[in-house]
């Protein structure tokens, strides 16, 4: 056990010889018994006296006699008490970085670097802190207020969306300062407000809109303008009321020749029945030809896609004298006459009125042909040659 009580007087302090302090005193340095210690300058000896100006340790000072008790530290490094009198250089500390202490027995670090701009230290019950994003869903507590970017809502719904001046969804519009100047900025008037059932309209017009086309029903005009065809399906003319006219109708455009009897539907006089019914026949027909008039002309109504209940027409008219036949009651009976005029300018003629019922819709085709071949002689079917059905029933 080292001897620590203080050195005897007659123990010189400094040893004279090389200037050094006495191994007594230097044992009593490190471990003192008392609390100051008195150092002079000049030290008086047997013969003469010598300067003290520089003690010299060959052991470093412990910490209860006032040193640290180590002979060096480590750069960038901190002291720290790892015991109750001992202390002990930390290793490099990071520069700019967070100290953490390391409890008992340890020195301070800095385990935790530096982070990103875009990170926060986030706090640790059983270890060191760390550097992350802020998650929305488990690092923010309390409700944002509006003015810093929030709804000062704590869930979504009509509260958050009124709160920042938005419309709700779930509120479907009931949440307007005022449904009247909205619909004054959207352009819309007095009828968006009426019910589907009763909606008047009392000005402005109506484009590229069919009118009862999925549910018809009866429609009151004072005058009705059409700048094309006016349809009128599934209104057919009757005997007890006004209706507008329902039919379809062909007019040859041009004058077209045939030089044999072989018949042939005309694209001109071809029909399109829609809906089914009867259907008044009216058709006017005018042909001739050039020299001989031996070729003649027929026609009949074998041609189409429609399905043809029934079908009953007499033909009278003009063609090297007057003519008015028996009526045909059937569309494969063709009509002949075997000499017809030979002026342009005063042809042959006749009309054709009756009535047909279709029960498949669909076409019906008009055909004609000379009544003989005479390939040397053509027969002309002259424009403005028409026929028409019109809805009865």
């Amino acid at each position: 056990m080292t001897d620590v009580a203080l050195p005897k007087q007659r123990v010189a302090f400094v040893d004279p010889k090389d200037g050094t302090v006495t191994r007594e005193w230097w044992q009593w340095i490190l471990n003192p018994q008392i609390s100051t210690l008195a150092v002079v300058n000049n030290i008086t000896v047997p013969n003469g006296s010598i300067s003290a100006k520089q003690l010299h340790a060959t052991q470093p000072i412990t910490v209860p006699s006032g040193g640290l008790g180590i002979a060096s530290g480590t750069s960038g490094g901190v002291l720290g008490f790892t015991a109750s009198t001992t202390l002990a250089s930390s290793a490099l500390l990071g520069a700019n970085q967070i100290l953490l202490g390391g409890g008992a027995g340890a020195t301070p670090s800095t385990p935790v670097g530096l982070g990103t701009t875009t990170t926060v230290l986030h706090g640790n019950v059983a270890g060191s802190p760390s550097f992350a994003a802020v998650s929305l869903t488990t690092d923010v507590s309390g409700i944002l207020p509006v003015a810093n970017g929030g709804t000062n809502a704590a869930a979504p719904g009509a509260t958050a969306a009124n709160n920042i001046g938005a419309l709700a969804i779930a509120s479907n519009l009931s949440d307007l300062n005022s449904a009247t100047t909205a619909r004054t900025n959207l352009g819309l008037g007095s009828m968006a407000v009426e019910n589907s059932t009763a909606i008047t309209v009392t000005g402005g017009s109506i484009d590229g809109t069919t009118i009862g086309g999925v549910t018809p029903a009866a429609g009151s005009f004072t005058t009705l303008t059409a700048s094309g065809v006016v349809g009128a399906a599934g209104s057919p003319l009757i005997k007890t009321a006004t209706r507008a006219v329902t039919a379809i109708s062909g007019v040859k455009a041009s004058t077209t020749q045939a030089v044999s009897n072989a018949l042939t539907a005309d694209s001109d006089l071809t029909l399109t029945f829609n809906e089914n019914g009867t259907y008044a026949l009216d058709g006017y027909l005018s042909f001739y030809e050039s020299t001989v008039g031996t070729g003649g002309f027929q026609f009949d109504f074998n041609s189409g896609t429609a399905t043809v209940g029934a079908i009953n027409f007499g033909v009278e008219g003009f063609v090297t004298a007057a003519v008015a036949n028996a009526a045909v009651t059937s569309v494969a009976t063709a009509t002949s006459f075997g000499t017809i005029v030979t002026s342009s300018s005063a042809p042959s003629w006749v009309r054709i009125a009756g009535y047909l019922t279709i029960t498949g819709t669909g076409t019906l085709a008009l055909r004609w042909a000379q009544a003989s071949t005479l390939a040397i002689d053509p027969t002309n079917f002259l424009a403005g040659s028409r026929l028409m059905a019109t809805k009865i029933g």
